[in-house]
């Protein structure tokens, strides 16, 4: 009977569910992270061709499948090669899509010898940049505006850019922002039909103003005859009129000032100290108050 049992045992483990083995991930596949082409932005002949490549990275990427399209058909046609034919006068974005999603995109502006195309086609002959020069603090921002030529142009986009983002970078709509200390050309551009990139410019100086100052106290009081240094807190302190501060004296019959912050006490009564830089100010307000057994007003001390 033991046997038996034992034998039952076993023949009803046996018929049990095998547990779920977890997927286990493809670590031998190897994914792109980038995909870039031979061209950005080209012209080609309506008729003509234009042959775009698309380079992968990794190079040992596994799945270096490539889907071509264009966003204009009527304009350019691009096959599964990535060969453009241009079909009628116009700009056309046609790009590349990788199996996982990564696109890469070139512009193309188709033109004819015949000139306009469908449509009467007129092609841009000039763009100008208003204003063309600008001045603005490091984290401040200025908007541009680009104004294209001819009146009746058919197709007044424009892009910009920045010849040092650093500097100053600039968005789609041409607000400009100051990155640090220097100058940049911001350029309002586009290609013509026939290829030719026109442009206006605006050169933009980024500059580091001092934005605040401030004092340790803004109400003192003194004694006839007596001095004190006034001391200023500048931000930014790396601004280059930080170290420049333009100190004045609303009365200086009452309170003198010299251009180190040092105020002399001439006579009784108040008037307000104050120390500008780069249009921003702070002042302080000065009492000045008798000598005990002086002469109010003179400054003259008896007590020595």
């Amino acid at each position: 009977m033991l046997t038996a049992g034992v034998a039952i045992g076993t023949f009803l483990f046996s018929c049990e569910k095998a547990p779920d083995i977890p997927d286990v991930p493809d670590v031998s596949k190897v994914e792109v992270t980038e995909i870039s082409l031979n061209h950005t932005s080209e012209s080609v002949k309506v008729g003509e061709t234009l042959q775009l490549a698309a380079t992968l990275k990794p190079d040992n990427a596994t799945d270096k499948t490539v889907i071509w399209y264009t966003l204009e058909p009527k304009v350019a046609s691009i096959s599964e090669s990535g060969l453009v034919k241009g079909l009628e006068p116009g700009s056309a974005v046609v790009g590349a899509k990788t199996a996982n999603g990564h696109t890469a995109e070139c512009e193309i502006v188709v033109w004819s010898d015949e000139g306009p195309g469908p449509g009467g086609y007129v092609d841009i002959t000039g763009i100008t940049v208003t204003p063309s020069e600008a001045e603005i603090n490091v984290g401040e921002t200025v908007r541009l505006s680009a104004t294209v030529a001819p009146d009746n142009a058919t197709d007044k986009t424009v892009y910009w850019r920045s010849s040092s983002t650093s500097t100053a970078s600039v968005t789609s709509d041409g607000t400009v922002t100051g990155g640090k200390a220097g100058t940049a050309t911001i350029y309002a551009y586009r290609q013509t039909l026939l290829g030719q990139e026109i442009s206006g410019t605006c050169t933009v100086t980024v500059v580091q103003k001092v934005t605040s100052i401030a004092f340790y106290t803004e109400d003192v009081h003194m004694m006839v005859g007596n001095t004190l240094y006034l001391y200023a807190v500048v931000t930014p302190e790396n601004a280059p009129s930080a170290g420049s501060l333009v100190w004045k004296s609303s009365d200086e019959g009452i309170a003198g000032v010299d251009q180190s912050g040092k105020v002399t006490a001439l006579a009784v009564g108040t008037a307000e100290i104050s120390a500008s830089a780069d249009g921003v100010s702070a002042k302080c307000t000065v009492t000045v108050e008798p000598v005990s057994g002086g002469n109010e007003g003179t400054g003259e001390e008896v007590w020595k």
